[in-house]
């Protein structure tokens, strides 16, 4: 990719290199080794202990040994991508008109006017109305904890109010 700095002077972009593809096959032994880590130890309350992508880089190596995917930037990538979605599907499925069908691993619009307030909170969401999410149940197993929803917070001036009540 270039970049034109001024009328005379292209610069190329600094990049590594073209973005990489996973396939659903990759896709599933990651979630197997993080499955693996959750079930030995490796996770924490608010995510996994240090030195986790490397365990995820090894697990992949044995499963694919000609493989190129790389603790950084791969694993870390991809990781990255799925607590966004996994944040969003928890936000959505808090909303009302929103949900999920389990069967189907697809999200189910109720009222095409909660969809249109979701996307005005979260426009990422754009793309998951017809998308199929395979692995939304094993991020709930895997990610988890990881991300507060909001149901149990309290608002402060709630808490202010309440306070006043009881002295």
């Amino acid at each position: 990719m270039t970049v034109v700095v001024s009328k005379n002077v292209v610069k190329q972009k600094d990049r590594s290199g073209p973005r990489r593809t996973w396939t659903l096959v990759e896709e599933e032994a990651l979630i197997n080794g993080l499955k693996s880590l959750v079930s030995s130890g490796w996770k924490c309350d608010n995510g996994f202990r240090n030195g986790y992508l490397a365990q995820l880089e090894a697990h992949l190596k044995r499963a694919f040994p000609q493989c190129d995917i790389k603790a950084e930037p791969h694993i870390n990538s991809k990781l990255h991508v799925w607590k966004r979605q996994y944040s969003t599907l928890c936000s959505m499925m808090a909303k009302s008109g929103l949900g999920g069908n389990d069967s189907r691993n697809m999200i189910t619009v109720e009222d095409d006017s909660a969809w249109d307030e979701f996307l005005k909170i979260d426009p990422s969401a754009k793309g998951m109305r017809y998308k199929s999410l395979p692995f939304f149940p094993a991020w709930r197993e895997i990610f988890g904890g990881d991300r507060t929803t909001g149901d149990c917070c309290w608002d402060p001036t709630r808490a202010a109010t309440e306070k006043t009540e009881e002295s």
